[in-house]
């Protein structure tokens, strides 16, 4: 999208363009424009779907004290099967 169609979009929905040569100055998005330095920008693609479900179980079980090696070899080998 063009400059111009973000910020209209912005004006239109508050939501934030996804760009960095646009400068919002909005006092109810000054927050998320600050937390986003910290963020890594992440795929929404629809495939992540089974990463994402995949990975929930996966760090439970870890975080229950199960196998790390174990349980990622088993993520891994579910991922390729879904390809």
């Amino acid at each position: 999208m063009s400059k111009e169609a973000l910020i209209k979009r912005f004006e239109m929905t508050k939501q934030l363009p996804p760009r960095a040569d646009i400068k919002i100055k909005d006092p109810l998005s000054a927050g998320i424009l600050e937390q986003a330095q910290y963020a890594s920008p992440m795929p929404t693609i629809p495939e992540m779907g089974i990463y994402w479900s995949t990975m929930a179980t996966t760090f439970a079980n870890i975080w229950d004290g199960d196998s790390v090696e174990e349980n990622l070899s088993t993520a891994a080998s579910a991922m390729e099967a879904a390809k």
